[in-house]
């Protein structure tokens, strides 16, 4: 479903530190790409700061955070872009659009991709698209219901197949590495477990209302998700052996109207939610109580997505008035607004660690 505002249906519309050797590709063989015509990436510098975004206007852009110029940009002409993804090593980008998902080489100029994601049915979105943290596969979900994992850097090859039933509006995967959590367009939420490829807890937070995004905490400590009506639902595991029960801890009208993103912190201080209200929202985590620290308004649309920095002390908004902000966390400063696109925003990425993260 193409993404236009408004909609009631598919989406509202609108790691450890490990510093890589230059070496470090051995890891991936120089066959796999060459029998895709393709020579290993030259890895990028281990302090770049990797910013790109895309959107309504069939391109990728690489941004010059501190001084707000393009420095690159990468055309998608098959679609629009649903979802950007950049690998834990900041080698690689993944754009993921109507039926296309492409892998582009973040180091360089080319302008084509170095790899493809296939197998997606004609003309369907596929909504959301995550590296895994050894960079051993690439999981996408479809609006479809389809969730296939991709042998990397050996794309052609699907490891396995899940069928949601209904349009998975968001996916993450576990930190452990060993499940999947999609959230969906009849809202449900979905823990899979990868060793036998079963649904290990459903949950449903508010019947018949869509879910829209999903955010879960690097040391497991919480999950959470927004729906339809701007709520949001944070939930635990109560023991960590047994992953398959979550708890709900507290919950909370965030925004109201559509809860489109939800994102969490690196040093796990701040929750942000973005919001078809035009709005973000930067929320203080106090133990089970979350705190709303700053309300960020400078947005004349649709606020799709956003991405903290690594430090935890900026936050990126991408919106549909085609602008891209730069908000300071601590006190909700707006710090710089980008221009360059010239259509709707939907996704942004961003990488920014001193050294490539494997978590």
């Amino acid at each position: 479903m193409n993404r236009a505002e408004p909609s009631g249906q598919g989406r509202p519309s609108g790691g450890s530190s490990r510093q890589p050797s230059n070496n470090g590709y051995s890891q991936y063989p120089t066959q796999s790409y060459q029998s895709h015509g393709y020579a290993p990436p030259v890895p990028p510098e281990a302090n770049a700061v990797v910013l790109v975004t895309g959107g309504f206007d069939h391109c990728i852009k690489f941004w010059d955070a501190q001084h707000g110029t393009c420095i690159r940009t990468i055309p998608f002409a098959d679609s629009h872009i649903n979802k950007l993804c950049i690998s834990p090593d900041k080698r690689f980008i993944v754009a993921a659009g109507s039926q296309a998902v492409k892998i582009f080489e973040v180091a360089g100029l080319n302008q084509n991709p170095c790899l493809l994601l296939e197998n997606h049915k004609p003309g369907v979105n596929v909504m959301t698209v995550e590296f895994q943290r050894d960079m051993k596969w690439i999981v996408t979900a479809c609006e479809d219901g389809a969730v296939r994992i991709f042998d990397f850097p050996k794309t052609n090859h699907v490891r396995r197949s899940l069928d949601n039933k209904c349009a998975v509006n968001d996916l993450k995967i576990h930190p452990e590495q060993d499940m999947l959590i999609t959230a969906d367009q009849k809202g449900s939420l979905k823990l899979w477990n990868l060793r036998d490829n079963s649904v290990e807890c459903e949950l449903v937070p508010e019947e018949e209302v869509p879910l829209r995004s999903v955010a879960v905490a690097r040391d497991c400590s919480m999950l959470v998700v927004t729906n339809n009506k701007g709520r949001c639902f944070v939930y635990r595991w109560p023991d960590p052996r047994t992953r398959g029960h979550l708890e709900l801890i507290t919950q909370f009208d965030a925004h109201n109207k559509y809860a489109i993103k939800c994102c969490l912190s690196r040093n796990l201080h701040y929750l942000a939610t973005t919001s078809a209200d035009t709005t973000a929202k930067i929320w203080r985590i106090n133990g089970s109580r979350f705190e709303l620290a700053h309300v960020l308004m400078d947005h004349k649309g649709w606020v799709w997505d956003c991405a903290f920095s690594d430090d935890s002390e900026y936050l990126v908004t991408v919106c549909s008035d085609f602008k891209l902000r730069v908000w300071k966390v601590s006190s909700g400063e707006l710090t710089r607004t980008i221009e360059g696109h010239t259509k709707a925003l939907m996704t942004v990425a961003l990488n920014d660690s001193i050294a490539a993260r494997k978590a």
